[in-house]
């Protein structure tokens, strides 16, 4: 139960939202090519545009969600201390749902930070919840810890979140603090690829993000396994498999997000 019920939402959210359209999966090509990273690349005006497909696989029935997110650096600002660029995220779902948010993050010597996020208006329900973080909303996630209201920007109740580790060292794993550190959320450095999509091909290196609280180097049961690829032009695909287990319901969830746009 305690993975499945922000799926079980996100079914209930999409359930009507099907659409004739080509299916996308994981294309990468493992490869050598080793790519160096010391920065996500966070200067104003750059923009990105993401399409989604996730499927919903249950032995009481289907379900399927499409989407498109776009992004863009509006500025430059002070969050907490740290200078940090604020990107303006648009989500529209193909069933008409559209959020709003800006999200904050920072480049430091040791690695690549989300800072802060807001929420904008009363629809932005679906990546940022007043309460608790859903985990079907990975894409550059924001914050579980530290909302209490909208429409204001929020600091996390601990720590800023850690989204890469600088160098880039692959098999170096790191906490990244995201659903508090009782969580045990950890990111690693797991190898490169070559990733092609509708903006172009590109060489990257991957992150492997899971659920480890035994700390055993292995993805808790039940939960979601997620892969994100970077380049030196930010974040290119993000891959999601989970089985769902619940109440009677058993199933799989797969997900995956790939970059269409990019202006620089």
């Amino acid at each position: 139960m305690k993975y499945i019920f922000p799926i079980i939402f996100f079914v209930c959210v999409f359930t009507s939202c099907k659409r004739d359209t080509q299916i996308i999966s994981s294309r990468s090509t493992p490869n050598q090519v080793q790519v160096t990273l010391d920065s996500f690349p966070l200067g104003i005006g750059h923009k990105w545009k993401y399409y989604t497909e996730s499927h919903v696989v249950l032995n009481t029935g289907n379900s399927d969600a499409y989407f498109i997110s776009s992004w863009e650096i509006k500025n430059d600002t002070i969050i907490n201390g740290m200078t940090s660029a604020k990107m303006f995220r648009r989500d529209s779902s193909y069933s008409g749902t559209i959020n709003r948010r800006n999200n904050f993050y920072a480049n430091k010597p040791n690695g690549f930070y989300a800072t802060a996020t807001d929420a904008i208006g009363n629809d932005a329900v679906w990546y940022l919840r007043n309460k608790k973080q859903n985990f079907n909303e990975y894409l550059m996630q924001p914050f579980r810890y530290g909302i209490n209201t909208i429409d204001t920007v929020l600091i996390p109740a601990d720590t800023v979140l850690w989204l890469m580790k600088f160098p880039v060292a692959i098999n170096d794993v790191w906490l990244s603090n995201e659903y508090g550190h009782q969580a045990h959320f950890k990111r690693k450095w797991d190898g490169y690829a070559t990733i092609t999509t509708g903006a172009g091909t590109f060489n990257c290196v991957k992150i492997l993000l899971i659920f480890d609280a035994d700390n055993n180097g292995v993805a808790d049961a039940n939960s979601p396994i997620v892969y994100q690829y970077f380049s030196a032009k930010g974040l290119i695909e993000e891959d999601m498999t989970q089985n769902l287990v619940s109440s009677g319901q058993t199933g799989t969830l797969t997900r995956a997000s790939k970059l269409l746009q990019l202006n620089f």
